[in-house]
């Protein structure tokens, strides 16, 4: 039987070792973020809301959001400028609950970032209840940070 290595195993049995990019080894980071939607600044479906920011090649290994009950037809993508449904696809914020994002490959998992991102969350649907939030964090592995 053979041995198959992984694409990082492979650089290091290499002969010569070929080094491995800095953002698929080190400490995995995780940016916070939450924002409110309220009478005096309500989130509509007209808004592009940046969450946070993270850094040139960052490698970005999951997150998770968490939202109070946004009703109507409330919903929410997150990805990027240009790509609004890239780590989450519009889902439902109708009621309160809680999802992850980024966490498989047709979601983007791996996904490293040439430059400085913003990380954006895309209502749509409906415009979302006052008094509600949008809460969570995007996990990434520093490539220097």
């Amino acid at each position: 039987m053979a041995t198959v290595y992984s694409d990082e195993r492979a650089n290091d049995v290499a002969v010569p070792p070929v080094p491995n990019t800095t953002n698929k080894a080190g400490r995995v980071l995780r940016k916070y973020f939450s924002v409110a939607s309220t009478t005096a600044t309500p989130i509509t479906t007209a808004d592009t809301v940046e969450l946070c920011k993270l850094p040139v090649n960052a490698r970005v290994v999951g997150g998770r959001i968490v939202f109070g009950a946004m009703g109507g037809t409330a919903t929410a993508a997150l990805g990027v400028a240009g790509a609004t449904g890239k780590y989450l696809a519009a889902t439902s914020v109708v009621g309160a609950g809680q999802s992850s994002f980024a966490d498989t490959n047709a979601l983007n998992f791996g996904d490293v970032l040439a430059a400085e991102t913003a990380i954006i969350l895309t209502p749509a649907g409906s415009n979302y209840a006052s008094g509600q939030y949008v809460k969570g964090y995007v996990e990434y592995i520093s490539a220097g940070e």
